[in-house]
């Protein structure tokens, strides 16, 4: 079994539900391609923001998490959204770290 954690650029991205519907079916698709290889990411929790908006968007958040995720992880994937800058991305940037 392999873990794999998938990052991308969120914040900065206007249209979040388009954003999750490739980064979803990314996953999907690449798990089905890569038997035994199982897609985690903090990603997955937007669909839980609006039920609890004080998690916020931003990395000062998040970042506790992602990186207790990615200590955990065997392999790191960088989604690159169209119209995106992961170099310009706090997030992506520090768990590329």
């Amino acid at each position: 079994m392999t873990i794999c954690y998938l990052a991308a650029a969120y914040s900065q991205v206007e249209n979040k539900e388009e954003l999750m519907r490739n980064v979803m079916r990314f996953a999907g698709q690449f798990m089905i391609n890569h038997p035994g290889h199982h897609v985690v990411s903090p990603l997955f929790f937007h669909y839980g923001l609006p039920v609890n908006p004080e998690m916020g968007i931003d990395y000062a958040f998040w970042g506790e998490y992602s990186r207790a995720l990615l200590s955990k992880a065997d392999m790191l994937i960088v989604y690159r959204a169209p119209g995106t800058d992961i170099d310009k991305s706090t997030g992506v940037q520090d768990e590329i770290e």
